[in-house]
């Protein structure tokens, strides 16, 4: 397997092929027959935290010592399908020789993430009864594997995230149920992502997923426990269900406040019994998994009004954590917006009276509100500044209100006061924002990053842009 193009396309920039690099892929390379870099995508550039100048002209191995790609470029034989685990997550490498007719002149390497439900439907489309036995095979294997969160996902400095995040490390140096509760867009699939990933900090434990929404009440015992062949119509063949995937890990019922009361008795006595059996089966399995629930509900309340059990309740909230609110850590938007910004590489800055605008409202859709606003102001107002008007403009159009629908945060927290003031650009509230997250991690830099929700990488280079010294 190989590229084709000629010299001048491998090296021409700003078309197609740069396009396609920034936009297909979580990552990606090109080089040349020796090995050194043409160009990183600019994800790549914003996870290393270096700038295409930095990388240019240098041998992709003294960046990168674990890639192949020098060698492809050199041996002009493809390597494709390698599985890596980068920042709590599976992806997949790809890595092709580049032809200009005859002559190797390069290569190119592409990295995407591990999407099993992509994946899943993929293989379900495969014809022949032996091909799907196969394609189940390997999914069953990737499943177990897919990719997870890490605590560094979850992006703020506020005390109440501080304290969030240090029930979530405690919660995972054990192995009880933890009940994640919290309203819809705060980040609770982040954390228990990052709860599996903490526990299993190898890589290799399954983390599987089950929406109880999703999926009709009477086909979750199937999802759940899997069947028999026969077991009931349509069963042609027997299936492992999510307890039996995530042998061994964790496995996720999110919007467990919508699982019905039947399959709830039937939860109960799996997870007080430890073990279980499929559909239609005869054999008893035991459950080796961890269990994190996660709802929006309020489930005492449910429990009041007898729609759910207490005794499962009670079962699944060993450990019980409250996720707040935005309108609740107000001062972490400017910190939300910045890393919504590098992540999604949009060529734009937000004014300290956009980030005023932005925290007066109190974003009942939370952070993915909240994310989904930047973006639209990325795109309306790709290569200009985000000043107040435009982003008010924003809140209007998708029919929400810029009024405050609280006191102001900054009568509510005068901290935010050093951070953002009404004529601050985006670089000032970076700069300050550092400032804060240095002071608050006693100037330790690991810490910082983290609590910006950056690589140390680029807290070093953004330190040195901003000329911060780590002197107390």
């Amino acid at each position: 397997m190989q590229i084709n193009m000629s010299k001048a396309q491998l090296y021409a920039r700003g078309g197609i092929l740069d396009e396609v690099m920034d936009k297909g892929f979580a990552a990606a390379c090109l080089v040349d027959a020796q090995g050194r870099i043409i160009r990183y995508s600019l994800p790549t550039l914003r996870d290393l935290g270096l700038t295409q100048k930095d990388c240019v002209g240098r041998l992709v191995t003294e960046i990168d010592p674990d890639t192949h790609l020098a060698k492809v470029a050199q041996s002009g034989m493809a390597e494709t399908g390698r599985l890596v685990l980068m920042r709590g997550k599976y992806h997949i490498i790809n890595e092709f020789p580049v032809y200009d007719g005859e002559a190797l002149i390069g290569a190119m390497g592409m990295l995407t993430v591990l999407d099993t439900n992509k994946l899943k439907r993929v293989l379900q489309e495969l014809p022949g009864e032996q091909d799907s036995k196969n394609a189940s095979r390997l999914y069953d294997n990737l499943v177990r594997a897919s990719g997870s969160y890490t605590f560094n996902d979850y992006i703020g400095e506020h005390a109440l995230v501080r304290e969030l995040l240090e029930q979530c490390r405690q919660a995972a140096s054990t192995s009880y149920p933890v009940l994640i509760i919290g309203e819809t867009g705060t980040g609770k699939e982040i954390l228990a992502g990052a709860i599996h990933s903490t526990a299993f900090p190898a890589g290799t434990a399954p983390y599987v997923k089950l929406n109880c929404t999703a999926i009709p009440d009477n086909l979750l015992e199937s999802e759940l426990f899997g069947h028999e062949k026969g077991a009931f119509t349509g069963a042609v063949s027997s299936k492992k269900g999510k307890f039996e995937l995530a042998n061994g890990g964790s496995i996720l019922l999110d919007e467990i406040g919508e699982m019905d009361m039947r399959m709830q008795s039937k939860l109960l006595r799996v997870l007080e019994e430890k073990e279980f059996e499929r559909l239609g089966g005869i054999r008893m399995l035991s459950l080796d998994t961890r269990v994190i629930a996660s709802t929006n509900a309020d489930l005492p309340q449910l429990c009041a009004e007898k729609k759910f059990r207490s005794d499962l309740y009670y079962r699944l909230s060993t450990i019980e954590i409250h996720v707040p609110p935005l309108r609740e850590r107000k001062s972490d938007i400017p910190l939300l917006v910045n890393h919504f910004v590098d992540r999604e590489g949009l060529e734009t800055g937000f004014s300290g009276s956009a980030m005023e605008v932005l925290m007066e409202y109190d974003w009942p859709g939370n952070t993915r509100q909240l994310r989904n606003i930047v973006m639209r102001l990325g795109i309306s107002c790709n290569h200009m500044e985000v000043d107040g008007d435009k982003a008010r403009r924003a809140l209007r159009r998708a029919g929400l209100s810029a009024e405050p629908l609280a006191p102001s945060y900054r009568g509510s927290d005068a901290r935010m006061d050093a951070v953002v003031s009404g004529g601050d650009s985006m670089e000032e509230v970076e700069y300050r924002a550092i400032l804060a997250a240095l002071q608050a991690a006693g100037y330790n830099q690991t810490e910082t990053a983290r609590r910006l929700g950056i690589g140390r990488t680029t807290l070093y280079r953004k330190m040195q842009k901003y000329q911060i010294s780590l002197q107390k």
